[in-house]
């Protein structure tokens, strides 16, 4: 089948950018979008802000309406950009974004993938990097004059952007599925190890039936009678993960800091070997593991099952993460414990450095740590286990979908293969 014809155009003849200013005028609420709560089109949070109540952040200003394409002028290695399909009621993007609204009769999904393909990611940070600001940044006119190919029949357009958006849309209802997941072992944690309802020898809720609590001088609360107190750093459920990796042949991924969006890994290219490596890349991950960034206002965390042997074999991570190997009954708790905004404000209220705050080993001594029996936390571990089991099939299933969507991208763009009828 030969190829179907296309034709070459700079960005500027198909799209129109700068879209203009929100306007607030009579708006009780906004659906805020930062350039760092999107990856590869998939929106991670959105931020709904009261217009007459909330702080409004200087950045947010640019309105998007239906099949507006968003894409960050800084570090476009990072790939933040996405497709706004249907946008929310009231929506608004940060203005490091560069917006794009098409002007010809061009599918836009087709041209959304056609223009995030590596050839013109890579284009685009090359030359956000010979930009020579503060930080890797392109200008709205360097997306403007960007040459891209694109094909002239209207229906080659739909097929391949239907192909590529059920691939997107298979990934997005994954991670939705996960959100449902993570909210409802949280919920759960609150229950038993904030409320303290947990199940009592008769089923009942431990505290609301009236079980036995006592007072704790360190957290100024009741907890029940039994439980310790301890500090993160010294406990009978984690210990401190050291620096230092095993041999291996061959190449891992490398996760920076950078990699990880609060408790999703969003970037797996960065390939390295043994020998080549860079001196941060030296913390090893292991089953029943439960790791966060030391870094102030910093939120990444990650953990690890004993589930998760396919994902640990292939990772090295950075010495920028903080590492916990759990005991294997505890580590949901612990995940819980991590993954909470008040171990968050904790962390950040102990962060101290000249240049870049953040936390280290010695920190965790006065982070407090409520120890619940062994038999409790058996129990939730049955109960929420297979919720992150099955959250991490899930969150495999979305990378090896995103790997063959990345992998057919160019195949598709250059007419190598074709979307059957």
């Amino acid at each position: 089948m030969p190829n179907p014809q296309k034709t070459t155009y700079k960005i500027k003849d198909l799209a129109v950018s700068n879209k203009q200013n929100f306007n607030f005028r009579g708006i009780d609420h906004i659906n805020y979008v930062d350039t760092s709560s999107i990856i590869e089109n998939t929106i991670n949070c959105t931020q709904r802000l009261n217009c007459n109540s909330d702080i409004i952040p200087s950045r947010a200003k640019k309105a998007v309406g239906k099949n507006t394409i968003i894409y960050s002028a800084v570090r476009p290695n990072l790939k933040h950009y996405g497709l706004i399909k249907k946008p929310l009621k009231n929506m608004v993007v940060s203005t490091g974004f560069i917006t794009l609204d098409l002007m010809k009769e061009i599918d836009p999904a087709y041209f959304y993938y056609n223009l995030t393909q590596q050839k013109y990611t890579d284009f685009l940070h090359t030359v956000a990097i010979n930009n020579a600001s503060a930080y890797p940044a392109i200008n709205p006119s360097d997306l403007e004059n960007l040459e891209i190919d694109i094909f002239d029949s209207l229906q080659t357009q739909k097929d391949i952007g239907n192909f590529l958006s059920a691939l997107d849309d298979k990934i997005e209802l994954n991670n939705k599925i996960n959100s449902e997941f993570e909210a409802m072992a949280r919920a759960l944690y609150d229950y038993w190890f904030v409320q303290f309802d947990f199940p009592d020898g008769k089923g009942r809720p431990y505290k609301s039936a009236g079980g036995a609590m006592v007072y704790s001088d360190i957290l100024k609360r009741d907890i029940p009678a039994g439980w310790e107190v301890k500090t993160l750093a010294e406990n009978n459920l984690a210990k401190i993960l050291k620096p230092g990796i095993t041999k291996f042949d061959g190449e891992k991924t490398y996760l920076a800091t950078a990699c990880i969006e609060n408790d999703r890994i969003t970037d797996c290219s960065n390939k390295i070997t043994f020998d080549n490596r860079e001196g941060r890349a030296n913390m090893q991950p292991i089953a029943n593991s439960v790791w966060f960034a030391k870094m102030k206002n910093t939120k990444k965390v990650l953990y690890f099952g004993d589930y998760s042997s396919e994902r640990i074999a292939g990772l090295i991570i950075s010495t920028g993460m903080l590492g916990l190997q759990c005991q294997n009954y505890a580590l949901e708790y612990i995940w819980n414990l991590i993954n909470n905004d008040v171990f968050e404000v904790l962390k950040n209220k102990l962060s101290h450095g000249a240049t870049q705050e953040g936390v280290n080993n010695d920190d965790l001594a006065f982070i407090p740590v409520v120890v619940p029996s062994q038999e409790i936390l058996e129990q939730y571990s049955a109960l929420v286990k297979p919720i992150y089991q099955q959250k991490y099939l899930n969150e495999r299933e979305a990378e090896h979908l995103a790997t063959l969507r990345d992998f057919l991208l160019p195949m598709l763009m250059n007419g190598q293969v074709c979307v059957a009828n």
